[in-house]
């Protein structure tokens, strides 16, 4: 009895098919990864709006977070709340060497959604990680007021940390368990993909 190969019943070459089921392993490792290692960043601000479909962006180039009541460092995070503070609407992990910017989500009514209303005015928070203290900013911007602007983009030129707000909540919040399996499966599955990619290269 006569054993059929696959390549030879398709009629496609073996490296070809090596190919694809190399390029499948490398997707699936790449998919649990992303899948593992996802989430969005931990920070301070917890429970803003996001994803609302009413938005602003509020652009910080680099030197326009300045020195005030502390001087803001790499890892702080700065974040936007309605005016009376009850609802952080946008947040932004501040970096001194680079430009950043916040997206600031407004509310909707259909869906239903909580955020900044139109003309309001945005309360600026700053959290000084050195000492978990949040700080209120006072804010200025190349042109326009602190007024939130559905579909608007506005830029910054000062924002300057004032005084501590009331708030200390504790601090990051707990990290994601670790996974212990993601390492061991990236190894083992780049060494079988380089293995393939050998076999191709020696036929």
């Amino acid at each position: 009895m006569k054993t059929i190969k696959l390549t030879e019943n398709l009629g496609v070459p073996r490296f070809a098919l090596t190919a694809v089921l190399a390029a499948f392993i490398l997707t699936a490792l790449l998919t649990a990864a992303r899948t593992a290692l996802g989430a969005p960043a931990v920070g301070h601000f917890t429970g803003c709006a996001f994803n609302t479909g009413v938005d602003m962006t509020i652009g910080f180039p680099v030197g326009s977070v300045q020195t005030g009541s502390f001087t803001p460092a790499t890892g702080d995070e700065i974040a936007a709340f309605k005016a009376d503070g009850s609802l952080c609407t946008g947040r932004m992990v501040f970096d001194s060497s680079a430009a950043g910017a916040t997206i600031v989500y407004g509310s909707t009514v259909v869906p239903p959604a909580a955020g900044m209303d139109s003309a309001e005015t945005i309360q600026w928070r700053i959290w000084d990680a050195s000492t978990d203290q949040e700080h209120f900013a006072n804010t200025t911007y190349l042109a326009g007021e602190n007024t939130f602007k559905p579909g608007g983009i506005q830029q910054v030129i000062s924002f300057i940390p004032g005084g501590p707000t009331a708030v200390t909540l504790a601090a990051l919040e707990p990290l994601p368990p670790p996974q212990p399996f993601l390492p061991f499966l990236l190894v083992a599955g780049l060494g079988l993909f380089s293995l393939f990619l050998f076999r191709l290269r020696a036929r």
